[in-house]
């Protein structure tokens, strides 16, 4: 939004959400190149033997956060004008990541 804002725009003006969709289709090509990158020997084995499942499964993930991103955005850009629903929002989200941050860092 902070962007949108200094460029007096709008998330859902123009060509903003295509050009939002291509960064989907380079993450969607880059991912596999990167996890091997980090990838020991017997994890790269296991990781072709399900390569196109765990592709599958990584894509959806990473494009579903991207897909909820989004939305919040457009949520963000129709209350920017009123700082009381805003500031709710803003905070709800906030509250959010960081509750989904401490969930991905439990150890299990």
């Amino acid at each position: 939004m902070a962007t949108c804002t200094v460029l007096a725009t709008s998330p859902d003006a123009g060509a903003h959400f295509a050009d939002y969709q291509k960064v989907d289709q380079l993450l969607d090509a880059a991912e596999q190149s990167i996890r091997e990158s980090l990838e020991s020997t017997p994890e790269l084995a296991v990781d072709h033997h399900l390569a196109a499942v765990n592709n599958l499964i990584a894509s959806w993930t990473i494009n579903s956060a991207r897909d909820l991103a989004w939305n919040n955005c457009l949520l963000l850009g129709a209350v920017r004008d009123d700082p009381n629903a805003s500031g709710l929002l803003a905070g709800s989200l906030a509250r959010s990541a960081a509750l989904a941050s401490r969930m991905l860092l439990v150890a299990v």
